[in-house]
C-alpha cells in the first residue's frame, strides 16, 4: 500500500476513509465513504453492525453473531441461507440421513477390502513398491523429475535451491541478485541501505541510526532512525510562518525556506507591510488604489496618487500630489497641483499651482489656477477663477468666476454674483454679496447682503445689506448712510474721543473750505492754535473775503430760524 510518510492531508485526504455526514457513529447504520464523499456501499452502525454488499476475503472471517437475510431476520435452528442470486433468505434445512454403509449400522469403519478399486486409481501396496525398478535403480524418485532426480544423483544440485551451481561456487546467494552478491563479498555496499548510506558508513561521515539535526525525536521512546532529509517540493513557494491556515490575527508571509516577506496577511480586511513597499518604472511616481493615476504616462512626471481614481485622467502633469477618492480625478496636463480630500480638485483638467485641501474642495474647478482652498466646500463653485484664498467650511463656496479674492472664516464671502479683489474675515463675512468688488469686511456677517463696491464694513454685523458704494461703516451693527460715506458706531454711540491733548478737527465745507477745531482746557471750542473766539479758515483759490470767525454760538434749529445769522458768527445747531 502507498505510504502516507511525508505527504500533506491536502494532498491525501481523499485517500482517508470517514463516515458520509461526517459525524461519529449511532444505532443508524451509516455509510463510508472516501475523503471525497464517493461511498463504498458499506454501512456501519454503533451496534457492531456492519451492512455491505458484494463481500471478499482472502482471510478468515469470524462473526460473533448472526447473519441476516435481505429481510433483516436472523434466522432459526436448522435453517440455511438461500438465494435466487438478487436476494437471500433463511429456509429450513432438508436432512437425509444415511441408514447404513455397505449394510453396516452404527459405527462403520471402512477399509479397502470395503472399497472396490478403480482401473487407474490402485491401492499402494508394499508388493508394488518393490517392484518398482526406478525406485530400485535409485535412479529417479517418485514426486519429482527426471532432471530433479539426476541432480541427486549427481550432487550438482539440491532439491531445494534453483542456483545449486552458485551455492557450490559461493558466487551468490539464493534469493538475492549477483551485484548483490559481489556487494556482499567485496563489501562495497551493504543490503537493505542505499550506496551513498554505505559511503558514509564506510567514510564515518554519518551513521544510519543517527537521527538528523532538524528532528525534534532523537532519544528515548521518541527516536527517529534514518530520517531521510527531506527538501521541499517548491522552493520558492509562500507559506504562513508557522505553516498553519490564515486565520483572523494577520501572519507573516515567508517563502518555504522561511525567508520572511515583509508581508502580513490574515482572513480579516487588513494586508500588513513591515517592510518599505517600492514601486519603479513608474517615472518616479507612486501610485496607490484603484486606477490611481491609471492614464499617466509614465514618464518623469514625479506624480503621487493615493485613493480611489485619484488623478485617475493626468496623462502628462508633472509633480501633482492627489490624495483621497477621486481627488484631481480630471487632471489631464495640470501641473503643481496639491488636493486632499475626497473629490478635492476633482474637474480640474489644465489648471496649475492650486492646492485644495478638504472634501469637495474646489471640486469644479477646471483652468483656474494659483488657488488655495482649504475647508469642506471652499472654492467648490470655482470654474476657472485664479488667486483666490479660500480657509474655512464653505467659504467663497458658490461663486463660479472671481479672481483674487480671500475668504477666511465659514461661509465668508460665499456668494453667487460676480465679485473681485474682495476680503472677507469672519463667520459670513460678505456672505451673500452680489457685486462687491475691491470691498472688505471683518467680522461676523460684516459687509453681509451688501451691494456696494470699495467699500469697508469693519465690526460685528457691520453694514449688513448696505448699498451704496465707496462706503466707510466701522463698528458693531453699524449702519451705512450710503454713497460716499463714512460712518463711525451705531445709535448708541453719544461721544467721538480723539485722545491726544490738543488734538485738532478738520472739517472740509462744500466749497472745499477746511475747519481746524481745537477745545481748550476750559471746554470752549475754537480754531486750532488761535484764541477761541475766532476761528482761521483756508481760502486757498478762494475769492478775497473775510477768513474769521469772531463768535461761536450753539443753538436750536428753531432758535437760529427766529434770528438773523451774522456773517462772522460760526452756529452750531444742536
Amino acid at each position: 500500500m502507498a505510504s502516507l510518510f511525508g505527504t500533506k492531508i491536502k494532498d491525501t485526504y481523499q485517500g482517508i476513509l470517514k463516515l458520509i455526514d461526517n459525524l461519529g457513529l449511532t444505532a443508524s447504520p451509516k455509510e463510508i465513504t472516501d475523503g471525497n464523499g464517493v461511498g463504498s456501499g458499506v454501512f456501519v452502525a454503533n451496534d457492531g453492525s456492519l451492512k455491505a454488499g458484494d463481500i471478499h476475503s482472502t482471510a478468515s472471517i469470524q462473526n460473533d453473531g448472526g447473519y441476516k437475510d435481505s429481510t433483516g431476520a436472523l434466522g432459526t435452528a436448522n435453517q440455511v441461507l438461500s438465494t435466487t442470486g438478487a436476494v437471500t433468505t433463511w429456509v429450513n434445512a432438508t436432512v437425509n440421513t444415511v441408514d447404513s454403509v455397505n449394510g453396516q449400522t452404527g459405527i462403520v469403519v471402512l477399509d479397502s477390502d470395503d472399497v472396490s478399486e478403480g482401473l487407474t486409481n490402485l491401492y499402494f501396496t508394499d508388493t508394488r513398491v518393490d517392484s518398482n525398478s526406478n525406485v530400485t535403480a535409485n535412479t529417479a524418485k517418485v514426486g519429482i523429475t527426471s532432471g530433479q532426480a539426476a541432480d541427486i544423483v549427481t550432487n550438482n544440485a539440491k532439491i531445494s535451491y534453483t542456483d545449486a551451481a552458485a551455492v557450490a561456487l559461493n558466487t551468490a546467494k539464493v534469493g538475492i541478485t549477483s551485484q548483490q552478491a559481489t556487494d556482499i563479498t567485496t563489501n562495497n555496499a551493504k543490503v537493505g541501505i542505499t550506496s551513498q548510506q554505505a559511503t558514509d558508513i564506510t567514510t564515518n561521515n554519518a551513521k544510519v541510526s543517527n537521527v538528523q539535526s532538524d528532528w525534534n525525536a532523537a532519544s528515548g521512546l521518541s527516536e527517529v532512525l534514518n530520517k531521510p532529509t527531506i527538501t521541499p517540493a517548491v522552493v520558492g513557494g509562500l507559506q504562513t510562518d508557522d505553516g498553519l491556515a490564515l486565520g483572523a490575527t494577520n501572519k507573516s508571509i515567508t517563502d518555504s525556506l522561511a525567508n520572511a516577506t515583509g508581508l502580513k496577511l490574515g482572513t480579516g480586511a487588513t494586508v500588513e507591510f513591515t517592510k518599505r513597499v517600492s514601486q519603479t518604472g513608474l517615472g518616479y511616481s507612486t501610485f496607490f488604489g484603484n486606477q490611481a493615476g491609471f492614464s499617466d504616462d509614465l514618464t518623469t512626471n514625479e506624480n503621487t496618487a493615493f485613493g480611489h481614481y485619484a488623478s485617475e485622467f493626468n496623462v502628462s502633469g508633472t509633480l501633482n500630489t492627489a490624495v483621497g477618492s477621486d481627488a484631481s480625478r480630471f487632471t489631464t496636463t495640470g501641473s503643481y497641483n496639491t488636493s486632499v480630500g475626497r473629490w478635492a480638485l476633482r474637474m480640474n483638467t489644465t489648471g496649475s499651482q492650486n492646492v485644495a485641501v478638504g472634501s469637495n474642495c474646489m471640486t469644479n474647478t477646471t483652468t483656474g489656477s494659483a488657488n488655495l482652498g482649504i475647508g469642506y466646500n471652499a472654492l467648490q463653485a470655482n470654474i476657472g477663477g485664479a488667486f483666490n484664498v479660500s480657509l474655512g467650511s464653505n467659504a467663497n463656496t458658490q461663486r463660479a468666476s472671481n479672481t483674487g479674492n480671500i475668504a477666511i472664516g465659514s461661509y465668508s464671502l460665499q456668494g453667487t454674483g460676480n465679485c473681485n479683489y474682495s476680503v472677507g474675515v469672519g463667520n459670513n463675512a460678505m456672505r451673500g454679496n452680489a457685486v462687491g468688488h475691491s470691498s472688505v469686511g471683518v467680522g461676523r456677517s460684516a459687509g453681509q447682503n451688501s451691494t456696494g463696491n470699495n467699500s469697508i464694513y469693519i465690526g460685528d454685523n457691520a453694514g449688513i445689506s448696505a448699498v451704496g458704494t465707496n462706503q466707510i461703516i466701522i463698528g458693531s451693527n453699524a449702519d451705512g448712510n450710503g454713497i460716499n460715506t463714512a460712518t463711525i458706531g451705531d445709535a448708541n454711540i453719544t461721544e467721538l474721543h480723539l485722545m491726544k491733548p490738543g488734538a485738532a478737527l478738520s472739517l472740509r465745507s462744500p466749497n472745499s473750505t477746511v475747519y481746524d477745531f481745537s477745545v481748550d482746557d476750559a471746554g470752549v471750542l475754537g480754531a486750532a492754535g488761535v484764541s477761541p473766539t475766532t476761528v482761521n479758515s483756508i481760502t486757498t483759490g478762494e475769492p478775497t473775503g473775510s477768513d474769521q470767525v469772531i463768535n461761536i454760538v450753539s443753538l436750536t434749529q428753531a432758535e437760529y430760524d427766529a434770528g438773523t445769522p451774522v456773517a462772522t458768527t460760526f452756529y452750531i445747531i444742536s
